[in-house]
């Protein structure tokens, strides 16, 4: 919880602004709504800088664990609180009517961090490492041979062949490695038992490795 928030909205807004509370409680969604609106239509009005930090301090949070639940359900391998820094950078370049602003912003955010999240899986599932044969080109047109990046390769190919992966295998492997759950804790917040989910982390396991020996080899393979 902001600390001073309603005081700090009515400083900025004006004494009237959500007249009816005697408190802002950024752990109650519709809350967070309302204070969101009104600084994002300040925003947009007047240009107010702000009004847009200002929402960002208030949202921040709420959102980053948005960010993670989807993260961690769609089985992103990347930092989930990427897709907030994104959501918010494209927010204060958006061109929407001024007067438009989302009756409930943290519905209508969650639904961009999905999309933004599965357009990164998708597109990191469709890239390709770059052919160590071939050799670097600098922006004044000079060429440098390309040295073995052995290391740095294999941690890119890594991250595409993680997003190969089908949901599944993405979603348990994220929560080993990434959120660090033990299997117990896995196999229970995914409803099956432990020796099951002890084997499908090996299959998962089992099944990147051929995903990264597989990008590595390259798409003519």
């Amino acid at each position: 919880m902001a600390d001073g928030g309603l005081e700090r909205i009515r400083e900025m807004l004006g004494a009237d602004a959500l007249s009816d509370l005697s408190a802002l409680d950024l752990s109650v969604d519709l809350q967070v709504d309302r204070a969101a609106a009104a600084l994002l239509k300040r925003f947009r009005e007047e240009d107010d800088a702000a009004a847009f930090r200002l929402l960002v301090d208030f949202t921040s949070d709420r959102l980053a664990t948005i960010a993670q639940d989807i993260a961690a359900d769609l089985g992103m391998g990347t930092n989930s609180y990427d897709l907030v820094t994104n959501f918010f950078s494209r927010l204060f370049i958006d061109l929407s009517p001024r007067e438009k602003v989302p009756l409930h912003f943290l519905a209508s955010a969650a639904e961009k961090l999905e999309e933004d999240a599965e357009t990164i899986i998708r597109d990191l599932a469709l890239s390709e490492v770059p052919d160590p044969e071939e050799p670097t080109v600098w922006q004044d047109g000079s060429q440098q041979e390309k040295q073995n990046h052995t290391e740095a390769m294999v941690a890119h190919a890594a991250r595409i062949g993680f997003h190969r992966l089908d949901q599944t295998y993405r979603r348990v492997l994220r929560a080993k490695d990434i959120s660090g759950l033990s299997t117990s804790d896995i196999a229970t917040q995914q409803g099956t038992s432990y020796a099951e989910m002890e084997a499908l982390l090996q299959t998962a396991r089992e099944r990147l490795a051929r995903a990264i020996d597989d990008v590595l080899k390259g798409p003519s393979s």
